[in-house]
This record gives C-alpha cells, sequence and structure tokens, in this order.
C-alpha cells in the first residue's frame, strides 16, 4: 500500500469497527511475532505461500457458515429424482471411462492427465445433470487452475467415495 502499511490499515480499520476480523498475510511469520504491539490489530495470520485449507480453515472462524453433515447429505442425493434416473447409464461410465482416468490420473500424477480426467467428469455431469459431481469437478478444477497439489490429490483420492455417496 503506497500510503500506510498493514499495520496501520488494521489498526485503522479497528478503529472504526473493533470487530471487523483482520486476517494477515505474511512472508515472514517471526517479523509478525516480533512485532508483538502491532499484531494486536489482526485476528490471525497466514503465510505466503497460502495453503487452500489453511485458507478455508482460518476464514470458517471469522465468516458464518454451515456444514452438512453426511446424513443429509445422503438424504439430498437419495431425493434427486434425475440421478435416479441416470443411475445405471452412470454406472457403466464411472467403470468403462471415469475409472481407468482416474487411476491415469492417480499414477502419473501428471496434469495433463488430471485435466483429461476432470473434462470426462464435466463432460459425465453435464450430459447426466448430476450436481453433486458437478460441484466435484468445480472443485477439481479449481484446484488444477490453482495448482494446488494438495487439493488435486485429495480429489482424485476421494472420487471413488463421492460416487459411492451418488450411486
Amino acid at each position: 500500500m503506497p500510503e500506510i502499511d498493514g499495520f496501520e490499515a488494521a489498526e485503522e480499520i479497528k478503529k472504526i469497527d473493533p470487530n471487523t476480523p483482520i486476517i494477515a498475510l505474511t512472508a515472514s511469520v517471526p517479523e509478525m511475532q516480533e512485532r508483538r504491539e502491532k499484531r494486536k490489530y489482526f485476528n490471525s495470520f497466514l503465510r505466503k505461500t497460502i495453503l487452500k485449507k489453511e485458507l478455508f480453515k482460518t476464514l470458517a472462524l471469522y465468516l458464518p457458515h454451515h456444514t452438512i453433515k453426511r446424513a443429509e447429505r445422503a438424504e439430498i442425493l437419495i431425493a434427486d429424482e434425475t440421478l435416479r434416473a441416470h443411475r445405471d447409464r452412470l454406472h457403466t461410465t464411472l467403470e468403462s471411462e471415469l475409472l481407468p482416468l482416474l487411476m491415469k490420473a492417480k499414477h502419473t500424477r501428471s496434469i495433463s492427465d488430471i485435466q483429461t480426467f476432470a473434462e470426462s467428469v464435466r463432460q459425465t455431469a453435464q450430459t447426466l445433470k448430476i450436481d453433486p459431481l458437478e460441484r466435484y469437478v468445480d472443485a477439481l478444477e479449481a484446484a488444477i487452475e490453482s495448482f494446488d497439489i494438495a487439493g488435486m490429490e485429495h480429489l482424485l483420492t476421494t472420487f471413488e467415495k463421492t460416487m459411492e455417496g451418488i450411486l
């Protein structure tokens, strides 16, 4: 910031509204620890490079949200009539196309193989109009775009469980 630094900005924000949460993004955690007096204006600290999991965990501390429990998810999926109508077709596509692409992506860990898998999942989700599968591929594509290796690995690992919940 050209006029004031982050510490001064945080102090000014807290003067206006002390309840506004402020999360500092820093490349130097030791510097933040040394500047004890000024860090009192921050609710939390995140280090660069930001890990998606850490970001979401920190934001969840300060933003209202609702976590859907596994049982609620199952009820939503069971209630989805479109999903029931396409279950057999989905099972066939899963066995013949998606699982082989998934295994290749997990084995090679190649971004292009993961993208190919994501494209196939996207096509299946859109063709069969399966919202939970679209949400899965949205998350996978976001991980690919941000080069979130841990996120991609997690999503590849959880795909089969995701599909179990859908089928």
